[in-house]
């Protein structure tokens, strides 16, 4: 992640004519940027001192404003989301423009990030089996990681052996950068035979993007 922190202190109006200068008497200084998670959503966390209230607004790769916040005199964070509810936050670079709420731009900064990148591991499954019914596989475990720099979402999954599709019952979870999760879902799949089976797992977001997938072979 790279921060490039350009100050602006004065602004110029023009009166009747004659440019003026006024002099800007709001003081921002940044402590700190954190990605977060923020009611579901990926978030960048701004940390800052300011001698007044200002207002923040967060403009994504494309140009387009992603989000906005205000902050009262006092207030030293503010959480602007990158995307939607368990969406993907796109990488890129973000910009953060901080103005007076009646005024104009104080203060802009820019931070870069390469994305989310997850990765599935540590499969465990548990079976049962009977005489009619052969092999069923009744719950699945496996830990997912995200070893890139913004949040990686997980709204939605499936499961599949041998080309037979199961919907993952799961929960929605945010996999921050750096963390890991461990995930369990009940499965439905009846009359699997012994043997070698092919195994495919899909994670996707709110958008139905893929986030993460993972093969193997699978023995009962």
């Amino acid at each position: 992640m790279r921060l490039v922190l350009a100050a602006l202190f004065a602004m110029v109006v023009v009166v009747s004519g004659c440019a003026m200068e006024v002099i800007d008497d709001t003081e921002f200084a940044l402590t700190g940027t954190e990605i977060v998670e923020h009611s579901g959503s990926p978030a960048l966390r701004v940390r800052f001192t300011a001698t007044d209230a200002v207002d923040l607004r967060l403009l994504d790769p494309d140009g387009l404003q992603a989000d906005s916040g205000y902050a009262e005199k006092g207030v030293t964070a503010v959480d602007l989301d990158m995307a939607g509810w368990y969406e993907t936050a796109k990488p890129g670079k973000y910009t953060v423009i901080v103005e007076e709420p009646l005024g104009g731009e104080i203060t802009s900064f820019d931070v870069d990030f390469d994305g989310c990148s997850g990765a599935i591991s540590e499969v465990v499954a548990m079976w049962s089996s009977s005489a009619f019914l052969g092999y069923q596989l009744e719950r699945i475990s496996f830990k997912v990681t995200n070893s890139g720099d913004l949040p990686l979402p997980i709204y939605d999954g499936e499961m599949s052996i041998d080309g037979e599709t199961q919907t993952l019952v799961i929960s929605t979870e945010t996999v921050l950068p750096g963390e890991e999760k461990t995930l369990t879902s009940s499965t439905y799949l009846y009359g699997i035979s012994s043997g070698q089976h092919a195994l495919s797992l899909t994670l996707e977001d709110a958008d139905g993007k893929v986030v993460c997938s993972y093969t193997a072979t699978l023995i009962p």
